[in-house]
């Protein structure tokens, strides 16, 4: 147990939302064949750490929970783009940038709410390696802690069996379980996958965008990771890709945790989701028509990236105290002066 602790105390330090997957490597960082989505892979570009989707010649689109950066650089196929331009797509997690010049390629949505259900799909991130494996001495494999992050695209596979209600800002998302003994290939989610894509392949061999990822186990709150622990009271809560979670603790930092069930027959995986297109795409489409003007919330140079807020931020303190120790200094010298003058 003791070298797992050591491994919770360096855990602790990572902050969540590549594709783990339960091949040996533990991710996928190589394309993959094109009967799994190669042509999805080639349409992911870096934005913010984490990723970014073209999905019309001058527009790509990301996750809101990542923040929102117009004026920054979008990165796809060695070529560099300015976001000019941020939409939200209403009650959702979605995000879409206007760029300055033309992509290359772009993606197709997926616009079928009704056909995704129990789909096999492949899903795209920048998320975390493996790290140690977590070892209640039970004689079952729980899963890992998140490991080391690099940024490196990979992937994976899943099946969406649900959905899940993440409130009335981020909207309703698909879910999926990381079940092990399955297929090698299927992934979970892990901190550096947002904004990468899950993608369905229509009948004629066509790859398209059916959703984004939004979080690893849901749960409901705002910007809040759902943390596992070894004990009830938490005192060393961690993040972890779980596959069989009998017999750990599982909640939110500053709340209660619940003990996962050990003598479960099931063995109580945890989930990963994603913000779908589908009910979404009319109006995606009709933002991102030539000539729209539909929902630019955030037009150029309106928007400041955080980067740029902190920039500003630092200068703004710096000149406030300028000003204060000139104020203090001028004080100073009148009061000096006063009292060497008779006539005050």
């Amino acid at each position: 147990m003791k070298p797992l602790i050591i491994m919770l105390c360096l855990a602790v330090w990572f902050k969540a939302s590549a594709i783990m997957t339960f091949t040996p490597e533990s991710r996928q960082l190589t394309p993959p064949p094109v009967d799994l989505g190669l042509e999805a892979w080639e349409l992911h570009g870096q934005w913010q750490g984490c990723s970014g989707i073209p999905i019309a010649p001058d527009w790509f689109i990301t996750v809101r929970h990542i923040g929102v950066f117009v004026g920054s650089e979008f990165r796809f196929k060695e070529e560099r783009y300015t976001a000019m331009q941020a939409v939200e797509v209403p009650q959702t997690d979605l995000l879409l940038y206007k760029v300055d010049h033309p992509f290359p390629i772009h993606a197709q949505l997926w616009d079928q709410a009704d056909t995704v259900m129990g789909r096999d799909a492949v899903i795209f991130g920048r998320g975390m390696c493996r790290g140690a494996a977590i070892d209640l001495h039970d004689g079952r494999d729980h899963g890992w802690l998140w490991g080391a992050a690099d940024g490196r695209l990979s992937w994976g596979t899943c099946v969406i069996s649900g959905t899940f209600d993440a409130g009335p800002v981020r909207g309703p998302v698909l879910t999926w379980p990381w079940r092990a003994g399955l297929r090698q290939t299927d992934g979970t989610l892990t901190n550096g996958d947002s904004g990468g894509g899950l993608f369905l392949k229509e009948d004629d061999g066509r790859w398209k965008l059916a959703g984004l990822h939004f979080d690893c186990d849901p749960n409901g709150t705002f910007n809040q990771d759902t943390l596992y622990s070894l004990n009830q009271k938490a005192d060393l809560p961690f993040h972890a890709a779980i596959h069989d979670g009998r017999g750990l603790w599982k909640g939110i930092e500053g709340e209660s945790y619940t003990l996962l069930n050990p003598a479960s027959p099931d063995p109580l995986p945890m989930l990963s989701s994603a913000t779908p297109i589908a009910p979404y795409a009319e109006f995606i489409r009709a933002v991102i028509a030539p000539g729209s003007t539909l929902g630019l919330q955030y037009p150029p140079r309106l928007q400041w990236s955080r980067h740029k807020l902190m920039a500003a931020g630092c200068v703004g303190v710096v000149l406030l105290l300028s000003v204060v120790i000139f104020g203090i200094k001028v004080r100073r010298k009148r009061s000096i002066a006063s009292s060497r003058s008779p006539l005050v």
